[in-house]
């Protein structure tokens, strides 16, 4: 079974240009403790959240 660091792992460097390779990250949690288990996503270029949104609010 794949783990989610794995996965992301795979997707920052085998499916991205060799030009952003580095400068994108993904990123995912959910909070368990939440009534709702909520989360949150983002997609990073450079440190920067340039499209984010939670898991109930697209």
């Amino acid at each position: 079974m794949a783990t989610a660091s794995g996965i992301r792992k795979k997707l920052e460097t085998e499916y991205l240009a060799q030009s952003l390779q580095g400068h994108i990250q993904y990123y995912a949690t959910s909070y368990s403790r939440s009534p709702d288990h909520e989360g949150r996503a983002a997609i990073r270029y450079d440190g920067n959240e340039i499209i984010k949104g939670c898991y109930w609010n697209n």
